[in-house]
């Protein structure tokens, strides 16, 4: 038995099993391919006896194309995705299953995202191409997970048709459970040999020539299509001989269609996925008297092709009434794909049993055991009922939605424990595999979208019997806390009366939990301990107290001696509760805040998920002790420390010097201008990355506790929420009192990305249409509750979109084209006005003249600023004439408005490259900003073409041997693109340099920005000196190249790096990334040499470009 989960499990098998796998990262399901590559990596071989060939793609496109070749040349190809990934690969699914080729897709599956993006689970994806030809299998357990993906294989050898296995994504895919697993021998001899061979002759060889496939007409598509009839007949059959063939050699029982609980059934849920362990665990013997009705479970295994016999045979004679679950929702259609499916299937079979269909769990919404009860009661006694209906949520639009019980709540298991915090640490694991063989074991991982501030939750379920439910836990005999970021968690919303409550922190803890969990404490008589622990400590009190064990004391139990204490804290929680003067806030954000989220209405949504920005401000989460302080005789005012703080809470603050302040809030006189100037931290949103101190060449900013001036802070911060904007940019010292119209973003302590947005706000940021890709870029700025874009005093800032990873180009693009179209057709209006006498002396001589000039200066963002500050005014006035309405309706085009991309590597250089090609080859005024990690960092750090050369990466684990791809070099050759090299931490003035010229530049511009990541594995409290060091070797070239200067004669490249030798090996022994890179053997040390080599070659082709 091996502790994995669903993902490892299915990882497991799909190796051994396959000959060929073409992978591409995408969440959920990037383990099942990190695994993989892994094993392949280390050459452990198949079941065939050969070391499994694991390719990374450039996209999902590229990985489902790669499959069907694969298979066409005789190959067992797999591939795994989720989401959208699965639905770049429908044409390519047609064409597989249209050829009849055994092929298997593991999808962790996941929402696919509408009018919002979500990483949890839901059958959207799935059942978006149920009409490709490939059959369908389900599991929902990770014992289900490793077994289905072995009858995949067995299946799809035998049937000669592809097969897709699926399970739910963040809850399967990443629950752990004890795995019963076979050996690569025992998998061989499973699949039928006979289909094998006669797939391998099959293939594609010039020894037996084919075409393979016609161009056909109208005379034979039809019949064409109709011949694979035969094949999907014969599949339930053979995926039934398949599951008896391995119950033969596990034990493990399978059908088509499983029943589950009384066979004279009234009431009959047909379901699949991870929802039938609940509806199993409701169903067991002993609580019959809660359930009060006969009732059944038949869980479908083959989605598809859907067997009606199969299923008609499972049904209950007795049956009165069914009730299908489906995971998904297909706007406008009469019901989801299942409920369809039996309907059609019982039509068929002549069956007049009343039919509901229930849809559930969309964005991975839970399914708990009240919820499934309600479904039952009102089936089997409402006879108003409305035929398809929801659960889960409130809709007090449609009134589509069941009510259910919310405050009962069920164990799911024996002990049960929830540990909030640990991220990156698999203590669940440790765990869990420290228990016995008689015992059965359950893990779950609960986040929420926040990097660094967020939500971690791990259940977990140890018992004397098989545990079925697949529900979050409502009953935790205990709790444990062990970081202060999961202090504003309502953290014991599931623990049972006289449960436990661990904290590892000392018992002034009390004042920093939220509210509600002060008045649960009470409320369900929780004892609390409070006592400092290692996560090691943790694992043992959990194994000593699922025994009722453990080993605390009456000096660790603070519960009775504070209860006075908690009692006061709450009074004062109440009385000075958070007021926040923002209604989208406090009627939506905060919910979710508080961990009510699943309690908002239907109604409380706004239609097409349009949120305000600015919401960052108020999600004060206080990550870190450690906070910058000022010292105010050192500092310069350099203002780099504010320039390249991550969340833009290290700020600066300017005053005329004779504006009165606090006391407390000491500013210093400017060497630079008429003003006084402060930096200013905000204590409760700093993340404590050192990125501040570490810039300050005058060693004036130092992190120190925050314990002892932490309310004062608060305090100064609140009192510079008050000073006016500063409005002038010309140097990077008064850029740096800009308010950043990006603010707090919800990013990693030290990440390099924000930092060159931050900057394009804060220079341009009023007139801004951006364009996120999905990955880092939308997860720091994009999440609900903590949209970073702000506004500035005038209700002015960048607005946001957001589309995929693979087409943030072409959807920026799209916008560029529209703004530009608007704005020529203001241009054209106002050509009109000034070039019609009458129309002039309507308007006034003073108003025709601010229209002449602005014609002159409009491509000129600042310039066109000063003149609509007098044009709007007087436009306002005007009521009469066509031209001048058709101006005040487009009246917003006078100021410069652009579109900008923010992309990272994986739209730049992999996945999105083509349509960087495409907006680089036009004419279009699309600026882009590519954050260059090198690596996609939001998966968790893959390879990517941006990955150098000897660098560990996921799908990279023994170091890359893949050539880097210069982008920049490729854009250059077009030589009508503006091309930038830029790191803000390194050299923020250069990157303000870049971003004016490239805003100013009449055509396509890209800035390419070295960002520090986490994934570089160093310590990122070292972010500004590692940055530095890696343009002074010349790691990092740092140019600018602006093709319109060679109209006036002038060299388009500037070279602003100075190094001109290039030093890799500091980077080598800083960064364990290149941890390879440093042993000491000669093949090593020649490879070390090479890649040096080639980074000289490139400085040394830069060196020489701008000579010429």
């Amino acid at each position: 038995m091996s502790l994995i989960d669903g993902c490892h499990a299915v990882a497991q098998v799909a190796y051994y099993m396959s000959d060929t796998q073409f992978i591409f990262p995408i969440s959920p399901a990037t383990s099942i391919g990190e695994t993989c590559e892994e094993m392949s990596a280390s050459h452990v071989k198949n079941m065939y006896g050969n070391v499994t060939s694991v390719i990374e793609m450039e996209s999902e496109l590229g990985s489902i194309a790669s499959v069907h070749g694969s298979a066409l040349t005789g190959a067992i190809p797999s591939t795994f995705t989720s989401s959208q990934g699965l639905l770049l690969m429908p044409p390519n699914m047609f064409k597989i299953a249209g050829e009849l080729l055994p092929a298997v897709i593991h999808v962790a599956s996941r929402n696919i995202g509408a009018s919002g993006m979500t990483v949890f689970c839901d059958n959207t994806d799935v059942l978006s191409c149920r009409s490709t030809g490939f059959c369908y299998l389900t599991s929902n357990t990770p014992q289900e997970s490793y077994d289905f993906a072995v009858i995949c294989y067995m299946a799809t050898i035998e049937a000669s048709l592809p097969f897709l296995h699926f399970f739910d994504g963040f809850k399967t895919g990443y629950a752990l459970q004890k795995v019963s697993t076979l050996e690569p021998n025992d998998l061989f001899g499973l699949i039928n040999k006979k289909q094998l061979e006669k797939h391998r002759q099959r293939r594609l060889s010039p020894h037996n020539p084919t075409t393979q496939t016609l161009i056909q007409c109208n005379d034979t598509t039809f019949q064409a299509m109709e011949r694979t009839n035969e094949y999907y007949n014969r599949v339930p059959e053979i995926v039934q001989n398949c599951f008896n063939k391995f119950e033969e050699k596990t034990g493990r029982k399978y059908n088509v269609f499983d029943l589950f609980g009384d066979t004279d059934a009234e009431v009959c849920i047909i379901a699949f996925g991870s929802v039938c362990g609940t509806i199993r665990n409701l169903l067991l013997e002993e609580n019959k008297k809660l359930v009060g009705e006969k009732v059944c479970l038949i869980e479908v295994r083959l989605i598809l092709p859907f067997s009606v016999e199969k299923l008609i045979e499972k049904i209950p004679k007795t049956t009165k009434k069914i009730v299908v679950l489906d995971k998904t929702k297909e706007p406008g259609a009469n019901g989801e794909p299942l409920y369809q499916a039996v309907c059609s299937a019982l039509n068929e079979a002549d069956m007049r049993i009343k039919v509901h269909e229930c849809r559930y769990g969309l964005g991975g919404k839970e399914m708990t055991p009240s919820m499934i009860l309600s479904i039952i009661k009102n089936i089997a006694e409402n006879n108003k009922l409305k035929t398809i209906f929801t659960i889960g949520i409130d809709d007090d639009v449609t009134h589509l939605s069941l009510s259910y019980d919310s405050n009962f709540t069920m164990k799911g298991a024996d002990f049960e424990v929830i540990i909030y915090g640990v991220s990156g640490v698999p203590i669940s694991k440790t765990i869990l595999s420290s228990t016995t063989k008689e015992e059965y074991v359950q893990g779950f991982k609960m986040i929420d979208m926040a990097k660094e501030a967020g939500m971690v939750r791990n259940d977990l379920r140890i018992s004397k019997r098989e545990i079925l439910s697949q529900f979050e836990i409502e009953e935790a005999d205990v709790v444990f806390v062990l970081e202060r970021t999961q202090y504003f968690v309502p953290v014991l919303k599931d623990i049972k009366k006289n449960g436990i409550l661990v904290i590892s922190e000392d018992c002034e803890s009390f004042q920093q939990l939220s509210l509600e969990t002060l008045e649960t404490v009470l409320r369900k008589n929780v004892r609390v301990f409070f006592k400092k622990m290692t996560t090691e400590d943790c694992v043992k009190e959990v194994l000593k107290m699922r025994t009722g064990n453990h080993s605390f004391d009456e000096a660790d139990y603070k519960g009775g001696m504070y209860k006075q204490k908690i009692e006061k804290i709450i009074e004062e929680k109440r009385a000075h509760k958070k007021v926040v003067n923002d209604k989208y806030y406090t009627d939506i954000v905060l919910k979710i805040e508080n961990g009510h989220g699943n309690e908002l209405k239907v109604s409380d949504m706004v239609p097409g998920f349009y949120c305000p920005t600015g919401q960052s401000q108020f999600n004060k989460r206080r990550v870190n002790k450690r906070i910058p302080h000022w010292d105010i005789n050192m500092c310069q005012q350099c203002s780099t420390c504010s320039i390249v703080c991550p969340s833009s809470s290290s700020r600066i603050f300017a005053l005329d010097v004779d504006h009165p302040v606090p006391d407390e809030f000491k500013m210093k006189n400017s060497t630079k201008g008429n003003y006084k100037y402060r930096v200013q931290v905000s204590p409760e949103d700093c993340m404590g990355c050192n990125s501040c101190a570490s810039s300050c060449k005058s060693k004036a900013i130092t992190m120190l506790e925050d314990d002892d001036n932490y309310e004062e802070q608060v305090r100064n911060w609140k009192f510079a929420m008050t000073i006016p904007d500063f409005e002038k940019k010309s140097t990077i010292e008064e850029l740096a009192m800009n308010k950043p119209l990006l603010e707090f973003a919800n990013v990693c302590t030290g990440c390099g990305e924000m930092a060159s947005v931050k900057m394009a706000t804060q220079l341009f940021g009023k007139r801004m249409v951006c364009a996120m890709t999905s990955g880092c870029s939308s997860v720091s700025s994009g999440v609900i509750g903590m949209t970073a874009f702000t506004k500035d005093a005038n209700g002015r800032g960048p607005t946001y979109g957001n589309s995929l990873l693979e087409d943030n180009m072409e959807y920026a693009f799209g916008m560029a084209v529209s703004l530009h179209q608007n704005r020529e057709i203001l241009v054209k209006h106002v050509n009109t006005i000034v070039n019609n006498k009458t129309l002039r002396s309507n308007i006034g001589k003073e108003f025709a003249k601010l229209l002449e000039e602005w014609l002159v200066v409009k491509e000129d963002g600042d310039k066109a600023e000063e003149l609509c500050a007098k044009i709007e005014p007087l436009l306002k006035e005007i009521k009469s004439e066509e031209d001048i309405v058709e101006v005040q309706k487009y009246a917003e085009y006078f100021h410069k408005i652009e579109a900008w991309s923010v992309i990272g590597d994986g739209a730049a250089f992999d996945i999105g490259t083509a349509g960087v090609d495409h907006v680089a080859s036009l004419h279009v005024g699309l600026k882009t900003i590519i954050n260059n990690t090198q690596v996609f960092s939001n998966t968790g750090g893959h390879h990517s073409k941006a990955t150098p050369e000897g660098a560990i990466s996921k799908f990279a684990s023994k170091g890359t041997d893949a050539v880097q791809k210069d982008l920049a070099s490729i854009l250059i050759n077009y030589g009508t693109c503006y091309v930038a090299q830029c790191c803000v931490q390194a050299n923020p003035e250069q990157a303000m340099k870049a971003l004016i010229e490239a805003e100013r530049f009449n055509g396509p511009a890209f800035v390419i920005f070295y960002c520090v990541c986490v994934d570089h594995k160093f310590d990122l409290h070292n972010a500004i000196e590692e940055s530095r060091l890696l343009v002074q070797n010349g790691y990092w070239n740092l140019f600018r190249y602006d093709p319109s200067k060679k109209g006036v004669g002038v060299n388009p490249l500037t070279l602003d790096s100075e190094c001109r030798i290039v030093d890799f090996s500091p980077v080598i022994m800083n960064e364990d990334r290149f941890s390879l890179l440093r042993n000491d053997d000669d093949k090593t040390k020649q490879l070390v040499k090479g890649i040096q080599n080639k980074m000289q070659e490139k400085l040394d082709e830069l060196v020489k470009q701008t000579k010429n």
